[in-house]
């Protein structure tokens, strides 16, 4: 693990594509359409390569929270907290309403960052249909959301 090592986040380049890929799946997380997210994505470089990625996906108004990988030799240093962040923030700048995202393994990773389990059934039809909620993720796979706009009449300070 390296510490308090500063990464610039910012979006892939396109020929980073089989870096990410090798990333995720060295992750264990899904590859398939990560491809067409690349206008949706974010990554930290190191010296040596990618550090880490996450990549929103668009779904009729909401977004779907992917892809969030950091190398091993990266982690526990904060980048899946900013690269979490800096994903967030893409999606909340392009005007979505709510992330959603699927995880067997971070749940508490993302409660700590906002996100709260739902079930199923209370997804929006238009993230059910992306290819990882109904093929890629398992149907055992928790399933979290939190808010990217504020409510009328409500305010943050």
């Amino acid at each position: 693990m390296q510490k308090n090592k500063p990464f610039l986040i910012e979006p892939p380049r396109p020929d980073e594509l089989p870096e990410m890929l090798a990333l995720l799946a060295a992750n264990d997380l899904p590859t398939d359409g990560v491809e067409a997210l690349l206008d949706w994505a974010v990554v930290a470089r190191s010296a040596t390569g990618l550090a880490g990625m996450a990549a929103v996906e668009p779904c009729d108004g909401d977004a779907l929270l992917r892809s969030v990988a950091v190398a091993a030799r990266y982690r526990g240093a904060g980048l899946g907290h900013q690269l979490t962040v800096a994903a967030q923030e893409r999606a909340r700048r392009a005007g979505f309403q709510n992330l959603y995202l699927l995880t067997t393994t971070a749940a508490g990773f993302f409660a700590e960052r906002g996100f709260r389990i739902i079930v199923r059934s209370d997804v929006p039809l238009g993230v059910q249909a992306s290819a990882e909620f109904s093929q890629l993720c398992p149907a055992s796979a928790t399933v979290m959301t939190r808010p990217l706009q504020d409510k009328p009449g409500r305010r943050e300070g």
